[in-house]
């Protein structure tokens, strides 16, 4: 917790020490929990409060193999109808069978 003057700084040292605006700084007093104190009528943040306010915070990021993101995927996506089937296999039928080229050309 602050204890002294030297412990606090004002907004504009502030905004200047982590490169966002005085209205950003303002932002996060009113909203967003970042506790502030006004010395001699100027708003000041506590050096510490700031350091934890704006540290950088860790990602949750999901390790997905691509597997898992095509089941995903799958699980997601509307069943295909006969039809919709038969179009998929007659077109991907010459390449299953060994019937193109390297550039998915019939070669019969």
């Amino acid at each position: 917790m602050a204890q002294s003057l030297a412990d606090y700084c004002t907004l504009v040292d502030a905004s200047e020490k982590f490169k966002v605006s005085v209205s950003t700084l303002r932002i996060h007093i009113r909203a967003k929990g970042l506790p502030a104190v006004k010395i001699l009528g100027r708003v000041n943040v506590a050096n510490e409060d700031l350091e934890k306010h704006f540290a950088p915070k860790p990602i949750a990021t999901k390790q997905e193999t691509a597997d898992d993101w095509v089941q995903r995927m799958l699980d997601k996506a509307p069943p295909l109808n006969a039809e919709q089937r038969d179009a998929i296999v007659s077109a991907f039928a010459p390449a299953i069978e060994g019937n193109t080229d390297h550039n998915g050309f019939r070669l019969d």
